[in-house]
């Protein structure tokens, strides 16, 4: 499980709006499934460390497939996937502390 300090969803807008001359604006729905966007944090021993980085890199040929992923929040099960690399925040001692970014797929 992620962290949960730290811890950021933020759905991708599925509106467009179109200010008007004169008037209130007018709004319309762009698509019906729109994306949702993780922001998170993991900390992994050295050996976890190893293990994910080799899921990343091999099993989702660095970050391209998508993944069944476990949402925290409801505790449902989706699927995800990397919108950028992981990146290592804190190296200390045994443990690493990794920032990811993930795009749960409608």
């Amino acid at each position: 499980m992620p962290r949960m300090e730290g811890y950021q969803e933020k759905a991708q807008n599925a509106v467009l709006r179109t200010d008007m001359e004169m008037g209130p604006a007018k709004q319309r729905r762009r698509f019906t499934a729109a994306s949702l966007f993780i922001q998170c944090q993991y900390v992994f021993t050295q050996s976890q460390s190893v293990t994910f980085e080799s899921f990343y890199h091999s099993d989702l040929k660095k970050g391209s497939l998508p993944f069944n992923w476990t949402r925290p929040r409801y505790n449902t099960a989706c699927v995800a996937r990397f919108t950028d690399p992981p990146q290592i925040i804190i190296v200390a001692g045994r443990y690493r502390i990794y920032s990811v970014n993930l795009e749960i797929l409608p």
